[in-house]
């Protein structure tokens, strides 16, 4: 696998909405041809959850309330591995807002 982090170089606040939507268009644009699947970690109150996404295909799946956003953002992408496992396709780009990446 490849970590591509160019999205990350800068923090989100600092960047005006319209040019990061337009850097992030260039970048998928790059991967045309791949699998798109998105994946979040979500922390409300004690609910935790994560989920991937790929066109019609949705995986998702609760933690335990004492899970952090860390572990819900990285059963994201577990949940992606999981989706890409099952697939016959072959190219795929997991698409992340988890600042995990930058570990």
């Amino acid at each position: 696998p490849r970590v591509i982090l160019d999205l990350h170089q800068e923090k989100k606040s600092e960047i005006a909405p319209d040019i990061l939507r337009s850097r992030f268009l260039e970048l998928i644009a790059r991967y045309d041809s791949y699998c798109r699947i998105y994946t979040d970690g979500s922390k409300i109150g004690v609910s935790v959850a994560a989920a991937a996404v790929m066109g019609e295909q949705c995986s998702s799946m609760r933690l335990a309330d004492k899970a952090s956003i860390f572990s819900a953002e990285l059963r994201g992408l577990s949940l992606a591995l999981d989706i890409i496992k099952k697939s016959r396709k072959k190219e795929f780009l997991i698409l992340s807002d988890s600042h995990l990446c930058k570990l």
